[in-house]
């Protein structure tokens, strides 16, 4: 799950995206997706939130997302604020 979200390469990030779309519907994946994100919010790093979001998306994660872009929004870097515009969000 870490390589969706924590790669240099995106080949790695996008063979472990279409790994998890296999997977997406059981709740035990879900929640560990959960788990793996929260472990990058701290951070702040723009690449993780991205890939972040990439990842909701991608797994048609409707609610993950809004609400992930409802916390990039409220960011104070500005950066990471930006994803939240580049995905439309209007605040």
């Amino acid at each position: 799950m870490h390589a969706a979200i924590d790669s240099s390469r995106i080949p790695t990030i996008m063979l472990a995206r279409e790994v998890l779309q296999h997977y997406k519907d059981e709740s035990r994946v879900r929640g560990a997706i959960h788990i793996c994100v929260a472990t990058y919010l701290a951070e702040n790093d723009e690449w993780h939130y991205r890939r972040i979001a990439e990842l909701y998306e991608v797994l048609n994660y409707q609610g993950e997302l809004a609400n992930f872009l409802q916390l990039c929004k409220a960011n104070a870097n500005p950066e990471i604020q930006e994803i939240a515009d580049d995905a439309g969000l209007e605040g």
